[in-house]
């Protein structure tokens, strides 16, 4: 996850298209704005929206469609 001009490592322990939940030892503050990077896809914008004991939960400023992509995917399999 990139905050300001820095990036903090963490591991997104569920996500849908309208936001995630990340497991981060050291998070933003809420209502902080940052960017969550995931491979092969394109920055995320989003707002931290709480946090409690090492996880917080993002909500997207934009809907990530292809999110949901990957649950169809998953089901079929």
């Amino acid at each position: 996850m990139q905050v300001g001009d820095g990036r903090t490592p963490c591991v997104v322990v569920d996500m849908s298209a309208r936001g995630a939940g990340l497991s981060i030892d050291e998070a933003p503050g809420e209502g902080q704005i940052v960017v969550l990077v995931v491979r092969d896809q394109k920055p995320i914008s989003a707002r931290v929206v709480w946090q409690r004991r090492g996880a917080t939960g993002l909500c997207f400023l934009e809907q990530q469609p292809w999110i949901l992509g990957l649950v169809a995917n998953s089901v079929e399999q």
